[in-house]
């Protein structure tokens, strides 16, 4: 509801002081005083003209040409009057301007012109002032269509997080699919849209190695109304389901499914091109009219695939790099942070940051003190993506040091040893950088 007062006290209160000026005009216009003749039509003083027409304009000089006394201003009523009625008309003005919503007055198909703007501040406007108008069963069925058909584009195209706009733009959609007010094929691309699924595979594998694959899904919509219900179907190789799929489901209103894993290499080990396949069930859950627990309404399975080539066990797909001119541009890309010894779990923890790296890495670390080396895990990064790579979760380290290993002293050396296995290990390195790298005394916090 709009807080701000509406036209009509504004024209209550500044009314009477447009009709005061005007009065004070109309008193201060010019008038007649004294008994002198003048000419009506040009004001020339006929006093002493015996002649039958005014020497001025000549005009004849009958009784009814003539007027008499001189033109008069009342200065101080007139110049109120102006003031009077200039601020009335101004301040009137102003405040009609501001504080009546003049968005609302505007015809939907301007405001549907607004929705289409590439400014979001601008759509988000008209999509707040079209749901006002479709909430008073104003729209017609057929700008309904047209809001609906808008959202379904923006739905697709919206990612996680999203901002306020298309967070309201699909739970527009959901109440609508809800009510059953989408049509069939709206009500459908709206189920198809609203789980996102995508699958990256390594796209060459070296026979014998495991199949590295990432596998992303996403859902959302915050309504009250709705819920879903994601589960792993199935993952397959060449059309044969994985004996030991993934289990279990994750229900709720915004979620997501993450798994990076990889192939066994027994699963499948014959040369040439493969298809991996992942099969996901979405169950779509509402709330009844009669209450109760939320029954489903939708099941269905999405099906998202990639394909993938086995090489010889002999090729050469990895290539070690090494060039004297990148080797202080690596070293500058690799920075440690927060690394720490918690006595309790007998563990060190820390990270190992790789940015705007010159070539692809892919490195085994080691922790190197007391004479002795700790293999810690193993990290990269690829140029292609800019993204990193550990074998722990982000690329945060974490050991269990064994009992005949002493303490880490506060300082430590990092070593990053070149991995061809790592790399193989990952989506797309190709490539490595094959020169050690070692990062002296890194402090580690007792």
């Amino acid at each position: 509801m709009n807080s701000h007062p509406t036209w009509l006290p504004i024209l209550l209160i500044y009314t009477p002081a447009f009709l005061v000026g005007c009065d004070l005009l109309y008193l201060g216009r010019r008038r007649r005083v004294g008994a002198e003749p003048h000419c009506r039509q040009c004001d020339y003083l006929l006093i002493g003209i015996t002649s039958e027409r005014c020497p001025e304009c000549g005009m004849a000089r009958s009784p009814a040409n003539i007027v008499y006394g001189d033109r008069r201003r009342r200065r101080a009523a007139f110049v109120t009057g102006w003031l009077v009625l200039g601020t009335s008309v101004c301040l009137g003005g102003y405040s009609l301007y501001s504080n009546v919503q003049w968005y609302e007055h505007i015809p939907t198909f301007l405001v549907l012109r607004d929705l289409q703007s590439a400014r979001l501040a601008t759509a988000q406007k008209a999509w707040t002032e079209l749901m006002r108008r479709d909430a008073a069963g104003s729209l017609s069925g057929q700008t309904r269509d047209v809001l609906a058909n808008f959202a379904l584009a923006r739905q697709a195209r919206s990612l996680r997080p999203a901002n306020a706009f298309d967070t309201a733009v699909v739970d527009y959609l959901a109440n609508q699919f809800v009510a059953k007010a989408l049509a069939p094929a709206q009500s459908k691309a709206f189920l198809d849209q609203m789980m996102k699924l995508s699958l990256e595979v390594r796209p060459k594998v070296k026979a014998g190695d495991d199949v590295p694959y990432f596998m992303s899904c996403q859902w959302w919509t915050s309504t009250q109304l709705i819920m879903t219900k994601v589960a792993v179907a199935g993952i397959a190789v060449d059309d044969k389901t994985d004996p030991t799929p993934a289990s279990g489901s994750v229900t709720g209103r915004t979620g997501g499914v993450v798994d990076r894993s990889a192939i066994p290499a027994s699963e499948c080990h014959a040369l040439g091109k493969h298809t991996m396949g992942v099969n996901m069930q979405l169950s779509v859950l509402t709330q009844q009219p009669t209450g109760g627990p939320m029954a489903p309404v939708y099941t269905g399975v999405r099906t998202v695939t990639a394909d993938f080539d086995i090489e010889p066990a002999d090729s050469s797909i990895i290539k070690p790099v090494f060039d004297p001119a990148m080797a202080a541009g690596v070293k500058a890309a690799i920075a440690t942070s927060a690394f720490a010894y918690n006595r309790q779990s007998r563990t060190v923890g820390g990270r190992i940051n790789i940015t705007s790296a010159p070539t692809d890495l892919a490195f085994d670390v080691f922790f190197r003190y007391a004479g002795s080396e700790v293999r810690a895990g193993s990290v990269g990064f690829s140029t292609k993506s800019s993204s990193e790579y550990a074998d722990q979760q982000s690329n945060r380290l974490h050991f269990q040091f064994i009992a005949a290993m002493p303490i880490p002293p506060a300082w430590v050396d990092i070593v990053l040893r070149p991995s061809d296995s790592f790399a193989r290990q990952t989506l797309d390195l190709y490539s490595f950088w094959n020169q050690e790298v070692v990062i002296p005394n890194v402090p580690v916090k007792q």
